[in-house]
């Protein structure tokens, strides 16, 4: 499983981390901060997938499960 660094491009769109921010807050946000949530999110996600992935290893699994994700959470 490759990991990607930090400075790899950002999959999540900025149209979409707009309409989250809209929907919970009903404020505007420019483009880059758009980005730097998106950014942020994308390397959060990155640390609970690697967790998750050891996890499941640990349990001789293939699939990660709800249980190895809430599993990130409660230790951290």
């Amino acid at each position: 499983m490759k990991i990607l660094s930090a400075d790899s491009m950002v999959n999540l769109s900025r149209a979409s981390i707009k309409k989250i921010v809209k929907k919970y807050t009903k404020a505007n946000i420019t483009d880059e901060g758009a980005d730097a949530i998106a950014r942020i999110l994308e390397k959060k996600a990155r640390e609970i997938s690697s967790y998750a992935v050891k996890s499941a290893k640990e349990k001789k699994r293939s699939k990660i499960t709800k249980e190895d994700i809430t599993s990130y959470i409660l230790k951290h």
